[in-house]
């Protein structure tokens, strides 16, 4: 859960070689309205700070997510944030 990658879980990492270099953290939506309708306890700009964290912890670490699109009541705009999120993480793959 995005929640538990805390700085110090990627502290962790970073300091342990046998820990992959891999982080699958599920953005699911790139606006905040449409994730708190999904019931997450995160929104955009938390998200956000997590791979910032991501990548100045581990700059060599891949990074995957989960995408959900036309959620229920998504306007366009809505949907253009999730787009603009996934152009500006560049996830290293997504689901």
């Amino acid at each position: 859960h995005p929640k538990d990658m805390t700085d110090k879980v990627l502290h962790t990492m970073a300091r342990h070689h046998n820990i992959c270099d891999y982080i699958h953290l599920p953005v699911q939506s790139g606006n905040s309205r449409i994730l708190e309708l999904m019931n997450r306890t995160y929104d955009r700009e938390w998200y956000r700070n997590r791979i910032e964290a991501i990548r100045r912890i581990l700059p060599n670490a891949a990074v995957s997510s989960d995408i959900i699109t036309g959620f229920c009541t998504e306007t366009e705009e809505e949907h253009q944030d999730t787009l603009s999120m996934i152009a500006w993480a560049k996830f290293s793959m997504s689901f």
